[in-house]
């Protein structure tokens, strides 16, 4: 006769999984009630009140992510905590500027550079460009874009410039190096930081004080200091319309050769940020093949190869 019992079930199911499994589970949860408490203690509020919650929210995120650091077992498990304690602490740049905090704000190009250098570590040693996922490429691509905007900004001389633009460029090989194809987002990612840390772009406040850091794109989390580098990449480089017309104003100075790009006031804010009404498809723009030069991609054209 068959029999059936619990006791077989009463065995907790996770303790037959590898340490890294487990700790990237827990990571991925933890990740997940930050974000979710970062939008219900701040950003859901008013903004005066969201621009005071945000950073104490942030760092009490933080805080519980880095108890995490304890139970990492490899390499890739102390970049996977770093990418997202990166992700969590980008949103202090959804608050403007001024309210950020110096401290915070080197704090994050550090974590940045920190965080590209400890994936060159393991590319060298593990080849993740071979088999790193698409998260993997987006973060350290965030990481680059913090170095871009942060390393720009008022907290310039107390940054390790050098030691940013060096990040930078490792960013740029990691991706090339990760590339399978020419319209793959690695591939694309090359392309745009390549081409945005030359620009001449001059972001501007709605009244008219250059901040680096003003977004144009609030609504992404940790993200939006991405997409907003994508859109202005678009309309410097892309040959793209402004998707701010008629909303902000767009000076162009006669007398200077850079471009000037105005941000909307907070009251043209819908919830914790604004976007156009025009469609973004993540990374489906389509490859000017005349933005790329032969040696990007290891060719033997007279442009020198980014290294």
């Amino acid at each position: 006769m068959d029999t059936y019992g619990h006791d077989g079930y009463r065995d907790d199911p996770l303790s037959t999984l590898t340490p890294t499994v487990r700790f990237q589970r827990k990571l991925g949860e933890t990740q997940s009630e930050a974000i979710l408490q970062i939008d219900r203690d701040a950003l859901s509020k008013a903004p005066e009140e969201r621009n005071i919650l945000l950073a104490p929210t942030i760092n009490a995120c933080l805080s519980k992510l880095a108890s995490l650091s304890v139970e990492c077992s490899s390499m890739l498990d102390q970049m996977l905590l770093l990418a997202a304690q990166l992700q969590v602490s980008a949103c202090h740049l959804i608050a403007p500027s001024p309210v950020v905090g110096d401290v915070n704000l080197v704090n994050l190009y550090a974590d940045a550079c920190t965080m590209i250098e400890l994936a060159q570590q393991l590319d060298q040693e593990q080849d993740i460009c071979e088999y790193g996922s698409t998260n993997t490429n987006m973060t350290w691509n965030l990481a680059a874009c913090i170095i871009l905007r942060v390393g720009k900004s008022h907290v310039r001389n107390s940054l390790d410039v050098r030691r940013g633009q060096k990040c930078y460029f490792i960013t740029i090989n990691l991706n090339k190096k990760q590339s399978v194809r020419s319209d793959d987002i690695a591939s694309r990612a090359t392309m745009i930081l390549s081409q945005l840390w030359t620009s001449k772009v001059v972001i501007k406040q709605p009244d008219d004080t250059p901040d680096s850091l003003w977004l144009r794109c609030r609504n992404r989390l940790g993200w939006s200091v991405v997409f907003d580098c994508f859109w202005l990449w678009r309309q410097e480089f892309g040959g793209q319309p402004n998707p701010y017309d008629a909303i902000e104003d767009e000076k162009t100075s006669s007398r200077a050769s850079s471009a000037v790009l105005t941000s909307p006031g907070n009251d043209c804010m819908m919830g914790i940020g604004w976007t156009p009404d025009t469609v973004f498809q993540d990374f489906q723009w389509p490859v000017f093949d005349e933005f790329l030069y032969d040696g990007w991609a290891g060719g033997s054209g007279t442009n020198p190869t980014l290294t």
